[in-house]
């Protein structure tokens, strides 16, 4: 947009911005809808002689102006824009998540010419945010996209398509729209899966959202009516203390996003590494020590960990990770990266008493994918490395401050 409008065409332009009647949804919409249709005007009329705008109410001639940008919607855009809708009233939504939830929906091709799906995601992203549906509201230091919002009334508008199509259903405190086996279910603070009914046994999806679910959440829930989930997001709910070695009988994960209590062990059940199609692994709250089992996960791609926490040197999936944050390895030999090829992302904490960071810094070239690095606890007194081509940004979290940034290698 912010292109001319060609002349053949103004009087039409006219028209259809005066029919939205001064609502300025409507035309931030609407110019999105336009943008990425074909300047004639066989295209342009069929917008302007629309039925929509025969609706006297405004309110009901914008959702009928929103439900003309959806049909427009290509289709492999349609069910990331309506996933949107998912997230609470004017939530903050990271981009980072959305995108590896979008990936683990399967709403992003696996496989698009040599494009990674994270590749993909964001230029899905970036085609809503042309078209006015999604509102970029921060951007990370190189530019890409961290935070988005979505319109209460495009929201709106997503949770009523949504449950038309038995898309997802929302469940909140006063309970839930009695959809039939819906696909996704989204859960609300102080909202119960008591209030659910019986048979879940659609459900592909479950996410919690800020406490959602109290102390009426409890595993025995979870698995014995969720029993082909593939997501699972029990992290912003204060829920149990241990992890039960049950959940392997929840063996259609993919994504696992989970809290850990203060105060109980810290050690992950070896059974969580028997889910083999587990693509993404997160854990929040107190630092955790993983076994070598890990090795099993051969699909794992995303390894995200409180800082302080544990794992053994890796050999088996650590050729398929993408993102690996925060980490020591016990090691005295110091961390082995060399397997890692295809990690983008990396945080680490690096301490002598720990393993030998030496070896770290002699890796570190051989991560030719790598474009975010993050370093906590390091106290060298010169670095003589070369970094990686393809890396964009990096975070020195350093105990100490007598390390001078002209001793960093070459970038």
């Amino acid at each position: 947009m912010g292109e001319q409008c060609p002349p053949e065409l103004e009087d039409l332009g006219k028209k259809i911005v005066e029919s939205c009647d001064g609502l300025p949804l409507s035309i931030v919409v609407l110019a999105g809808i336009l943008a990425k249709l074909e300047r004639s005007k066989a295209c342009w009329s069929y917008v302007a002689e629309n039925e929509i705008w025969h609706h006297f109410q405004q309110k009901a001639k914008c959702i009928d102006i929103l439900a003309l940008s959806y049909k427009f919607l290509p289709q492999n855009l349609k069910p990331c824009f309506l996933y949107v809708g998912h997230y609470p009233k004017n939530s903050k939504i990271y981009v980072r998540k959305l995108i590896e939830l979008w990936i683990a929906e399967g709403l992003i091709p696996k496989e698009t010419g040599n494009k990674l799906p994270e590749d993909v995601a964001e230029y899905y992203l970036m085609e809503l945010i042309d078209r006015s549906l999604i509102q970029v509201e921060s951007k990370r230091t190189d530019g890409g996209m961290k935070v988005c919002r979505i319109h209460d009334l495009l929201r709106a508008f997503c949770i009523e398509e949504s449950k038309r199509q038995k898309f997802y259903d929302i469940i909140t405190a006063t309970g839930s729209s009695n959809l039939v086996n819906p696909r996704r279910l989204f859960m609300y603070q102080k909202a119960s899966t008591s209030s659910l009914g019986a048979n879940h046994s659609s459900v592909r999806s479950l996410i919690f959202f800020g406490g959602g679910g109290g102390d009426l959440i409890c595993w025995k829930a979870i698995l014995k009516d969720f029993k082909l989930v593939r997501i699972l997001d029990i992290s912003s709910t204060h829920m149990v203390p241990r992890i039960p070695n049950r959940i392997v009988h929840l063996i259609h994960l993919r994504y696992l996003k989970l809290r850990c209590v203060h105060g109980y062990s810290s050690r992950i059940p070896k059974a969580i590494f028997d889910l083999w199609n587990l693509e993404t692994l997160e854990i929040a709250g107190i630092s955790v020590i993983l076994p070598k089992s890990i090795e099993k996960l051969k699909c794992l791609k995303r390894l995200c960990l409180p800082r302080y926490s544990y794992i053994p040197s890796l050999n088996g999936p650590s050729n398929n990770l993408k993102i690996l944050s925060y980490v020591s390895f016990r090691d005295s030999n110091g961390p082995s990266l060399c397997h890692m090829c295809e990690l983008r992302k990396l945080g680490i904490l690096l301490r002598e008493e720990i393993c030998n960071p030496h070896v770290f810094w002699q890796n570190l070239p051989t991560l030719a994918n790598l474009q975010t690095l993050k370093i906590h606890g390091y106290n060298f007194p010169r670095i003589d490395t070369t970094f990686p081509s393809k890396l964009t940004k990096i975070t020195l979290l350093l105990e100490s401050e007598d390390i001078s940034l002209n001793s960093w290698g070459h970038f």
